[in-house]
């Protein structure tokens, strides 16, 4: 049986960024990426997988840039995401262009980290240097008042379906009768 795709989705394969070399920048679109070669991770005995090294030797997906910074027992990280990820607020839900992300998260955190409700994402690694200054010289009015700042992704949506509840209640009861 052969795999067949269709035109829109090949037209989609070989058009649209789908990761970006960490290091080098190097742009690649999912079937530049799926041709590249790979390397098996333990090459004398075949073990562990392959992984698949960017032109300039960073292996992609697995090696990411980033920046980790301290302030009181904070820890702040702006990082390189994998794959180009939506972004978090409302207005850019559907822009899926962001390749960056800045989080944080508290020392006193045991085993998996507990992140903080907030999450910045950017386009461009210059825009994720400023974001990652801007989180830490603003680190204690971010913990003052989070609701003014980008929430993570989880929260959006739970809020907005806290919202969609929320409108639900005051719907005329005529109306009411007829949702399912």
């Amino acid at each position: 049986m052969e795999f067949k795709v269709d035109e829109s989705t090949q037209k989609i394969w070989d058009t649209e960024i789908y990761t970006i070399c960490s290091f080098c920048e190097k742009e690649y679109t999912f079937n530049q990426y799926i041709q590249s070669a790979s390397i098996w991770v333990n090459p004398k005995e075949k073990k562990y997988g392959k992984i698949t090294p960017c032109q300039c030797g960073v292996n992609l997906f697995s090696e990411r840039w980033n920046i980790v910074s301290k302030v009181d027992v904070y820890y702040i990280s702006t990082a390189h995401l994998p794959i180009a990820h939506g972004g978090v607020e409302r207005k850019d839900w559907f822009d899926y262009g962001y390749w960056y992300e800045t989080m944080f998260w508290s020392e006193h955190t045991k085993g998996n980290r507990e992140f903080h409700d907030f999450q910045m994402r950017y386009h461009t690694r210059e825009e994720a240097i400023r974001g990652q200054k801007f989180v830490v010289d603003n680190i204690n009015k971010i913990l003052e008042s989070p609701d003014k700042y980008p929430q993570g992704i989880i929260d959006v949506f739970f809020n907005g379906i806290k919202a969609a509840e929320d409108q639900r209640k005051n719907i005329d009861p005529h109306v009411k009768r007829n949702l399912r």
